[in-house]
């Protein structure tokens, strides 16, 4: 017979055609009376090791007990961008996009989640882990907690009296919406916080400290500093609270102007020297170390001459839109721009990686250190990136 198979066996003829394709696909094919049903026979062969061969990228069916659409391939099918990663207790790596959902990869395969399965929103900003392991996932319109594979939606977050403040260091704070489900601009924003048993709604005094024009809309996810304080930031302002008393950071507060550039607030982090960096669109990243605020980008000739201090796209070799921030095992800080990819600060200068770096595209939503010390970016093109020390690879 001719023996064709998947490892390389050998050829033999004994008048049959056996093709092993890979067990159990086997084919049994008469040789009698043409030999056109040979080549025939071969290119079935040829065409089945490669389909054989092709990792499978269909999703299957809807997964028993994890309301999820599973993905066999490592590689996010999201296109709009990663706002949020989040590694679990558990190992899991949870990734919130732009406009798509949400993605868990569990060591093997990528699951999928939308609002088909519970999200309130497509739009996910932040994703957090309480102390029972369940998943908070923030959507512009509203939460959604993953609890044992069960995903519950909590679609109405406004539209209740405040309670009086309180915190502690484990709370959990998420951003309000308005009854209609729109990030419209507020005067007094609230926000929400959960201690381990129930949802409680605090609001924020700073319409009166803002210029009337200025947007006080919740822009970033809070963080806490060494301190004790929780820090929020809105487009227009940053506020912190500890021990009942807020602290108010406004343009009056930096001297800022037109001409200086004004605060637009993209990005918040807490690194754990005690430092609170904001990083902003148009003007480039702060750094407040409890006592003074110095603009770092402009400090160190990363914001052009010829900035308009806004929203335009910036030049190569500038940091002047922050949208990420994150800090490596080494004290290293990062920064994510919009326009000219990733910054490392050592604590003397700068380094700029780009494309030619591996990264898949410039413009990074946020910057995540996962347990086993990676450091992990998300990106605008959908994908995940992880420094390696060397150079950025595309991870998922």
């Amino acid at each position: 017979m001719w023996g064709c198979g998947a490892k390389g066996a050998p050829w033999a003829i004994h008048g049959l055609i056996t093709i092993f394709v890979r067990p159990p696909f086997t084919i049994l094919l008469g040789m009698k009376h043409h030999h056109a049903l040979l080549l025939g026979a071969i290119a079935v062969c040829m065409i089945a090791l490669a389909a054989c061969d092709t990792p499978s990228t269909k999703l299957s069916a809807q997964q028993q007990g994890t309301g999820s659409s599973e993905l066999s391939t490592h590689r996010l099918a999201f296109t709009s961008g990663i706002r949020a990663i989040l590694q679990d207790a558990k190992g899991n790596v949870w990734f919130g996009s732009h406009n798509e959902g949400v993605a868990m990869y569990d060591g093997s395969r990528l699951r999928y989640y939308t609002m088909s399965n519970g999200l309130t929103d497509m739009s996910i900003r932040s994703i957090d882990e309480d102390a029972q392991g369940g998943i908070w996932f923030e959507g512009i319109n509203g939460l959604s907690r993953n609890m044992n594979g069960l995903l519950t939606p909590f679609a109405l977050r406004a539209g209740r009296d405040p309670e009086p403040w309180s915190s502690a260091p484990t709370d959990l704070w998420f951003k309000e919406n308005t009854p209609a489900g729109a990030n419209g601009t507020e005067r007094d924003p609230g926000v929400y916080r959960y201690d381990g048993v129930s949802l409680h709604y605090h609001m924020l005094s700073i319409g009166k400290a803002v210029d009337p024009e200025r947007d006080v809309t919740l822009s970033t996810k809070p963080v806490h500093t060494t301190d004790g304080t929780v820090w929020f930031g809105a487009y227009g302002a940053v506020v912190g609270f500890k021990d009942g008393t807020f602290r108010v950071i406004t343009d009056s507060t930096l001297g800022f102007n037109d001409a200086t550039g004004r605060l637009h607030v993209r990005s918040l982090y807490a690194d754990s020297k005690g430092n609170l960096w904001i990083g902003n669109n148009g003007i480039g990243v702060i750094r407040y170390d409890g006592t003074q605020f110095e603009n770092f980008s402009l400090k160190h000739g990363l914001v052009s001459p010829n900035s308009s201090h806004k929203s335009d796209p910036s030049p190569v070799g500038t940091l002047e839109h922050v949208f990420a921030i994150g800090e490596d095992a080494n004290g290293n800080l990062w920064f994510g721009d919009r326009d000219t990819g990733a910054w490392k600060f050592d604590g003397t200068q700068f380094t700029n990686y780009t494309k030619a770096n591996g990264l898949t595209t410039t413009h990074i939503w946020t910057i995540y250190r996962d347990r086993q010390r990676n450091m992990l970016f998300g990106m605008a093109d959908g994908s995940v990136c992880r420094w390696t020390g060397e150079q950025f690879v595309r991870e998922w």
